[in-house]
């Protein structure tokens, strides 16, 4: 979980599949990874664009420091 999170700090939205790929996660691993972040607010999601942003819920729980 900590790959996806890692990679998700950019501030920006970030493909679900990049975030896969860069995380050297399986889709389906990272889809079930990201489903749970966002459910307790720690990532939003956007459907539309099947992209996801680090919030700062999320950043505040995991400390990574700003990119």
């Amino acid at each position: 979980m900590e790959n996806v999170l890692e990679y998700s700090n950019t501030g920006a939205w970030v493909a679900i599949e990049e975030v896969a790929k860069q995380s050297g996660i399986a889709p389906i691993k990272t889809m079930e990874i990201l489903g749970f972040l966002s459910e307790f607010e720690f990532i939003a999601f956007d459907s539309d664009k099947k992209a996801i942003k680090l919030i700062d819920l999320g950043k505040r729980f995991i400390k990574l420091p700003d990119s």
